[in-house]
């Protein structure tokens, strides 16, 4: 994620004390609270110390003429603007700053004047940066490279940990101007041992490559600014990078590195109150759920995302998300709406001066017209891609290139196939973006069977085998057979044959996002027989056991036989045709083979709760509501509802159960005290479908329609209550839910 660039001298030595702001704004010393909170802006940036964003807009609102129109306060003001996701007037804020600066150029406070103002283009530069107007930033960039010369900053780059020739290249490839600004300034300040201040240009230089689609060596840059930034006292600029970091995971392929940094960053945001941060993460914990292919959870964090971008009025932001939603539905077969969200992209990014990315709104947006075979999208397709070719987008023309090999396979032009193959490919390994294939395989599975037999750039196709899902594995087996070599030699060919199996609700099982047709085992005992294996994973269950269970009232001998045919019919429905065997025996028991992947509704519904429970343990909403809803998407029904009689589920089925109705009053409790009332009564409602006696249910009922100021509504729930109390356990209701009703009564505030 980019930060502002911010550019200092080097902190040779710590910040002189300073009044405490508190005290000088109640004293109506407004000199010493600039001062104050001049020290307060540096010790935040140089990871010094950490402030609520809320508490800063406080004491700015308290600053009168003129000295709210100082350099201090007025560069402190920007900065928010940023963080609350205004660009628009940040860039006011801080245009207004330099051209104070510049005035004053001349004058006594030249000095000052002129380090501010280079501080002001810096941050001019990255807003100009972010919106793709590259000449202004251009612009920008060149003045803080004459001031920093001016400063006496100019630094050999002899001390930098980059090789000159790589430099040049970082240089002549930018069209933003940043890069040399950054370039010159890690030099500085490493050879002042300033660690803030290399950390900051570290992260800047991650972020470039970052952009660059070269995941990899933003992987070096993050990770030095991350070891710089650990174990400081302020946080905030610690979860900058670890949100940048999360990205760039992401790209590389290491998806729980990629969350566990995403994570971390979001519980800094919210304990900063950082709404950039926030809606950053959510957005990138979206794409790491679409590339592990649970797009339900993606789209839930995407639209999450969305509403904080929509709240501060980030456009490009929106724009950003919307390009992600397009992927995503893509992925999910939804081409009209893929199609939707590119457009819708393009649309927010009228009159922004990047034509990069609005030229890959465009190109999203025609994939999807190609997947849809709509009139003249492969051709429109074509020339976008051959715009492309050469710039900076390079993941953007690796994209487009595969989907032209598949629109050529799919009008049987085998030479169009090898050539867009081929160079999507080559562009992939020399840039590292096999990743971004592998994903798009269970999608355009078409294009395995030429690429396998025509053995198309074989170091790619081995390189795509170790980065697809088991889903993409899956498709690859099946258009490609002969890939089972590749498949098997990169020890991945018990993730080919993975099984998704959904437990909650109707029982279902997938393999590459496709449905297994059970009715083709033609035997209920089957189906049984799969659901009490897939329940007992990761154990053994000896033959007595799952004779008892599935076949209680038949003979011995009779069970016997029909386990046998049961099993043998199982493996022949669902052993793949390479990899191994779903079902193994191991000495008197039976197990789910552990090279199988396995993936169960139950395992991520309990998964999100406890994560949940986790971050709301530590005080933390935002994050432990996300999770509680992802949680909430995986439960569909009961646990094998079609198997209400079953007494070996039943244990489990109320388990499960208990944990959906705390999951549901929890977030019925958290809509409460967001004052979204009539969500909170459905929350209520469906814990009381469930359990029809449920005390905190029926409490959160009550407040919720008394908050409504429908106070005769909720005392007719106290009643209800109270009759079915008496009714089914002959018992009064607890104390704190009378105490409730005698306060609702009384007209008192809950």
């Amino acid at each position: 994620m980019r930060e502002p660039l911010g550019l200092f001298p080097p902190q040779t030595q710590k910040l002189p004390p300073t009044r405490d702001i508190r005290q000088a704004l109640a004293d109506r010393d407004y000199a010493g609270a600039v001062a104050a909170l001049d020290t307060i802006g540096m010790g935040i940036m140089q990871g010094e110390r950490d402030i609520p964003l809320s508490q800063l807009f406080t004491w700015l609102d308290q600053f009168p003429a003129p000295y709210s129109r100082s350099p201090v306060v007025l560069g402190v003001r920007a900065w928010l603007s940023y963080e609350q996701m205004m660009p628009t007037r940040a860039l006011l804020i801080v245009s207004e700053l330099a051209a104070q600066c510049e005035e004053q150029l001349a004058g006594p406070e030249g000095p000052v004047a002129s380090m501010w103002l280079m501080a002001a283009r810096a941050f001019q530069g990255t807003l100009y940066e972010s919106e793709g107007r590259n000449e202004l930033s251009l612009r920008a960039y060149t003045q803080v490279r004459s001031l920093l010369s001016d400063f006496g900053f100019r630094t050999s780059t002899q001390a930098l940990a980059l090789e000159p020739e790589e430099a040049e290249r970082l240089i002549a490839l930018d069209h933003s101007g940043v890069c040399a600004v950054v370039i010159d300034a890690l030099a500085m300040y490493q050879a002042a041992s300033d660690r803030g201040g290399t950390a900051r240009m570290a992260h800047h230089l991650g972020q470039h490559y970052l952009d660059r689609g070269e995941p990899s060596a933003a992987r070096y840059w993050l990770e030095r600014s991350l070891e710089l930034r650990r174990g400081r006292r302020g946080e905030l600029p610690l979860a900058y990078t670890l949100d940048s970091l999360g990205m760039c995971y992401a790209q590389l392929g290491l998806m729980n590195d990629a969350q566990a940094a995403l994570d971390e960053a979001m519980r800094i945001a919210t304990n900063v109150g950082s709404v950039l941060i926030q809606a950053h993460a959510l957005s990138n914990l979206g794409d790491v759920y679409r590339d592990r292919n649970e797009f339900g959870a993606a789209l839930e964090l995407y639209r999450k995302s969305l509403a904080l971008k929509e709240q501060m009025r980030d456009t490009f932001g929106l724009a950003t998300t919307q390009l992600a939603l397009a992927t995503c539905f893509r992925r999910q077969r939804e081409f009209g709406l893929s199609a939707d969200a590119a457009a819708e992209a393009g649309t927010l990014l009228h009159g922004f001066g990047d034509p990069s990315l609005r030229a890959t709104a465009v190109m999203h947006r025609e994939i999807a017209g190609t997947l849809l075979g709509n009139d003249g999208a492969r051709d429109r397709l074509a020339r976008i891609v051959e715009e492309q070719a050469g710039s900076a987008k390079v993941r953007d023309e690796v994209l487009g290139q595969w989907y032209l090999a598949l629109a050529s396979h799919e009008a049987s032009e085998a030479e169009g196939v090898r050539f867009h193959l081929d160079r999507a490919f080559t562009l992939a390994m020399r840039h590292r973006h096999l990743h971004l294939l592998a994903m798009e395989i269970p999608i355009s599975s078409g294009l395995c069977k030429p690429a396998v037999e025509q053995a198309i750039c074989p170091e790619a196709l081995a390189g795509l085998v170790l980065r697809a899902t088991p889903q993409g594995l899956a498709a690859l087996l099946e258009h490609a057979p002969s890939a089972a070599k590749l498949v098997a030699a990169a020890g991945r060919l018990g993730e080919a044959t993975a099984l998704t199996v959904k437990m909650l609700g109707a029982f279902r099982v997938m393999r590459a996002g496709r449905e297994i047709d059970l009715t083709a085992v033609r035997s209920q005992k089957a189906v049984s027989l799969l659901k009490f294996l897939v329940a007992s994973r990761g154990k053994p269950v000896i033959r007595e056991q799952i004779l008892e269970a599935i076949w209680p009232e038949a003979a011995p001998e009779a069970a016997d036989r029909s386990f046998e045919v049961t099993v043998s019919n199982l493996r022949k429905m669902l052993d793949p045709v390479a990899g191994p065997p779903l079902i193994l025996r191991k000495g008197r028991g039976y197990l789910i083979n552990p090279e199988v992947t396995l993936d169960v509704d139950v395992d991520r519904f309990v998964y999100h709760v406890e994560r949940g429970n986790w971050w709301w343990q530590r005080g933390q909403t935002v994050p432990a509501v996300a999770e509680w809803q992802l949680a909430e998407n995986s439960y569909r029904g009961d646990y094998l509802a079609e198997d209400p009689y079953d007494d070996w589920a039943t244990a489990e089925r109320e388990r499960l159960r208990e944990l959906y109705m705390e999951l549901a009053s929890r977030l019925g409790e958290q809509a409460l005290c967001e004052k979204r009332y009539e969500e909170a009564i459905r929350w209520a409602r469906q814990v009381l479908a469930n359990d029809s006696i449920r005390d905190t249910a029926f409490r959160l009922l009550m407040r919720a329609h008394a908050r409504q100021g429908n106070r005769a509504v909720a005392l007719r729930d106290y009643r209800r209550y109270t009759e079915a109390l008496a009714r089914e356990l002959g018992e009064e209701p607890a104390p704190e839910t009378r105490e409730l009703a005698r306060l609702i009564r009384a007209g008192e505030v809950i």
